[in-house]
């Protein structure tokens, strides 16, 4: 930028802007609502059914205490529920910790130490170090991005936590607030 010229393609974003509507919401709310958001190995998704999803996880992890400004911590590979949570705390003004999913159980304790989140998310093949920081009382919840896992003691299910009909309005946040790390 130039002299306060923005180039052609560019935008100026707003004081106020949220994560969630500038990659999701403003999609699903225009004739882009049906176009494809997501696409992996088993499936896809619209902008519109994306918005869904991402509404009714935000409204769980709100549900959990999951607050404008608090940290949620995910480690994952890259799944769909995985950027569904990720949308979802962006949407409720909370920063999502992207962190490693091949982090050794004391580089992840040292990566929550500085993010203070007291909700993380990880499939079930990635859970154990996560139950081991609850037990220590340094998180509070532990859900299981995999929908087809077994129940696992101490842990909410993804499709638990993503109940029907649950909404959630999205946070005003400030442009200039983190949004994940």
């Amino acid at each position: 930028m130039t002299d306060g010229i923005v180039p052609p393609g560019y935008r100026v974003y707003p004081p106020k802007v949220n994560m969630f509507t500038e990659m999701v919401g403003r999609h699903a709310a225009s004739d882009r609502a049906e176009a494809p958001a997501m696409v992996w190995d088993e499936g896809t998704c619209t902008f519109r059914e994306l918005a869904a999803m991402t509404d009714r996880v935000a409204a769980g992890l709100a549900r959990l205490g999951l607050e404008p400004g608090d940290a949620l911590l995910l480690r994952s590979p890259n799944l769909p529920e995985y950027a569904v949570a990720a949308l979802a705390a962006w949407k409720l003004g909370a920063i999502a910790v992207m962190s490693n999913s091949l982090l050794r159980p004391d580089e992840l304790a040292y990566v929550l130490g500085n993010c203070e989140a007291r909700i993380a998310a990880a499939p079930a093949a990635l859970i154990e170090p996560l139950l081991t920081l609850k037990d220590d009382g340094r998180l509070d919840h532990v859900v299981v991005l995999d929908d087809d896992t077994a129940e696992i003691p101490g842990t909410i299910a993804y499709a638990d936590l993503a109940e029907a009909g649950a909404t959630v309005e999205t946070a005003d946040t400030d442009a200039m607030q983190p949004a994940f790390l």
